[in-house]
């Protein structure tokens, strides 16, 4: 007969097996060959016996300002270990990482309420597919998680012990908050957590009229002694692997925290059906995120256990419930207050996440226990299940895609698609590449082959030569080089073409798809047309340039850069009505083209219709106020009113 134990720790066993599987067919993230090439320069860094300074020097990058301290211990592996797949060692690390995080989220469920809470916080944790998605290719975000689940794990067991010190919970401290604190600044928000907390626990305990008395002082000026000890522990592991900070241990992790809290790079997002530039995201993008792309059935739990909270945490100590709170409710708040600079989904916001599912957690047992009859137990025990068995299947049916997730409250993928982001960190390349690897072989044509893509899927080639030429490249810029192939992410395509299904193309032989939604697909070039006629465009032979246009849309009707260029060719040839009609095609197939809009409202300069080019030039800036070309235009357009 198995205990409930023995049921918790084979379910914690099963999840680790499953993600390590798992995570030998994961795709390379959008952040990984940046952050793998900086860990090589952290190497080094110190290798060089700190000469070597590109792990400091990062204009573009700004990865000075991170720790990434488990990306430079799996560099370090990798380098140990000769391997020559890198990738694949960096996603085990990775899901061991995304492992620890289920356990010790675990581990605080079954301190608090038992193990059958425990097994259904891994659950919830395991089941959730951003979260599972996530814990296979993301060295940056799921460490941070971590860290601070291992904080939290630390600082709820020393208030449950009080005043009794033990070297677990402090080892969980240190380790957790070096591990946070290590990977991104952000995880200097665990120092006021432990000791506010620890204060108020103190409290808790301590009765008002004991507070005059040293005695009542003395364990809570132990247990503070042993924090600071833990903290500065955690601290020094944080900044050992990290150059940035250790030229300046006190001053540079705080201007990496102010750096972060308003990270200068901006991104242009889907968002509410919009292309909007990350640092103009609305102040609710992070919560709105969660609600939409989390199982209902957590948020369900967590709903639960907020309304009925008195009944729900009568064994529950208030300053502990006052921590599960705070550390799942705070840091959403304070990018609101701080506006700080979100993007790709909520994934800087995935440290809260555990703690939502503890709660979730908490809150279903609760509602478990008050059923006094077993039918009763046993309907509950069905909806929860009913209510994972959704995210479930679209964890085995869309591997290693699985991360593109949108529960009913978003309508699924299907309704979401165009309207938020889906595949923005490009797992669904990895299927595409071996799709298109397996094809080329078959045709026996490698050595002629030259393949696009808009994420560098040389990196998926990285110790050993492709078997193909790749060049990297926007997907809108495709006609204007030489290609025979291309690997196209629907990152960064207009939402308004995603959502009138008018992407991928005509020419697409391939589909990565999430519940039948294209989010990454192989295109076939069908001619060269549209590279003939641009090399004719600009040696200004316009007629050649718009017979081989012509032909190429012939045959490939969705090419944005024929259009462009055809309709730039008429008005080269004074025809603005049929530039201006090309313009108009491109628009109703790629409503938020910034070039097309930028040439209508050229030709409309161009015919004397002043206050129609600015009533376009006004709408693009609107769109997109980052279009240098628009701005050069207003002034053009002011000079001649």
């Amino acid at each position: 007969m198995f205990t409930v134990r023995a049921i918790y720790l084979l379910t914690i066993g099963l999840m680790l097996f499953l993600l390590l599987f798992l995570s030998l067919n994961a795709g390379i993230s959008g952040d990984e060959p940046v952050h793998y090439q900086h860990s090589e320069y952290v190497s080094n860094y110190f290798s060089s016996g700190k000469t070597d300074l590109a792990a400091i020097n990062t204009p573009d990058t700004h990865l000075k300002y991170y720790g990434q301290v488990f990306d430079n211990i799996s560099y370090s592996l990798n380098s140990l270990l000769n391997t020559s797949s890198p990738y694949t060692v960096r996603h085990i690390m990775n899901a061991l990482t995304g492992f620890l995080l289920i356990l010790f989220s675990s581990l605080i469920a079954v301190a608090l309420r038992g193990y059958r809470t425990g097994i259904l916080t891994a659950l919830l944790l395991f089941l959730s597919p951003r979260i599972l998605g996530h814990s296979l290719n993301n060295l940056k975000d799921i460490p941070f998680a971590l860290g601070y689940i291992m904080t939290i794990w630390g600082l709820v067991k020393s208030m449950q012990l009080f005043p009794k010190i033990r070297l677990a919970p402090m080892l969980a401290i240190a380790f957790g908050f070096g591990i946070a604190f290590g990977t991104r600044a952000g995880g200097l928000i665990l120092i006021p957590i432990v000791l506010l907390f620890s204060f108020l626990n103190w409290l808790s305990v301590t009765k008002l009229k004991e507070w005059t008395l040293f005695n009542s002082w003395r364990p809570g000026i132990k247990l503070f002694g042993a924090l600071m000890l833990a903290i500065v522990v955690g601290y020094t592991l944080g900044v050992l692997y990290w150059p940035y900070a250790l030229l300046d241990p006190l001053r540079n992790p705080l201007e990496a925290l102010k750096m972060m809290t308003h990270y200068e790079v901006s991104i242009r997002q889907v968002f509410n059906g919009e292309w909007v530039w990350s640092e103009k995201l609305p102040w609710y993008y992070g919560g709105k995120w969660i609600l939409i792309s989390s199982p209902v059935a957590i948020l369900a739990g967590f709903v639960i256990h907020f309304i009925f909270v008195k009944d729900t945490s009568k064994q529950i100590s208030w300053p502990v419930l006052s921590l599960l709170y705070f550390s799942s409710l705070f840091p959403l708040f304070w990018t609101v207050i701080k506006d700080s600079n979100l993007y790709g989904g909520w994934r800087h916001l995935l440290f809260i996440y555990p703690v939502i599912c503890i709660v979730s957690g908490l809150g279903w047992v609760w509602l478990y226990k008050r059923f006094s009859s077993i039918l009763g137990k046993i309907f509950l025990t069905a909806l929860i299940m009913v209510g994972l068995t959704g995210p479930a299947i679209h964890i085995i049916k869309n591997h290693p895609v699985e991360y593109v997730y949108f529960n009913k409250l978003a309508g699924g993928i299907t309704k979401a698609n165009g309207k938020y982001e889906t595949d923005y960190y490009f797992h669904g390349v990895k299927k595409a590449v071996s799709w298109l690897e397996n094809e080329l072989n078959a045709r026996a044509c490698f050595d002629s082959v030259i393949v696009a893509s808009n994420f560098p899927i040389g990196d998926y080639y990285r110790d050993n030569p492709p078997p193909f030429s790749n060049i990297y490249m926007n997907y809108y810029i495709r006609g204007k080089f030489n290609w025979d192939y291309g690997i196209f992410s629907s990152t960064y395509i207009d939402p308004a073409q995603l959502r009138n299904n008018n992407w991928p193309p005509e020419n697409t032989i391939f589909e990565v798809c999430v519940d039948q939604v294209p989010v990454c697909v192989v295109i076939e070039r069908r001619n060269k047309y549209d590279l003939e006629g641009l090399s004719q465009y600009r040696q200004s032979r316009f007629s050649e340039a718009d017979s081989l246009f012509s032909l190429s849309l012939e045959t490939d009707p969705d090419n944005e850069t024929a259009l462009l260029y055809l309709a730039w060719t008429r008005k080269h040839m004074g025809l603005l009505n049929s530039s201006d009609s090309l313009a108009d095609i491109i628009l109703r197939r790629h409503p938020l083209s910034d070039n097309a809009l930028d040439l209508k409202a050229r030709n409309a300069i161009s015919a004397g219709n002043y206050n129609q080019a600015e009533k376009i030039l006004n709408q693009l800036l609107i769109q997109n106020y980052k279009f240098p070309p628009a701005h050069k235009q207003k002034e053009i357009l002011e000079k001649k009113k």
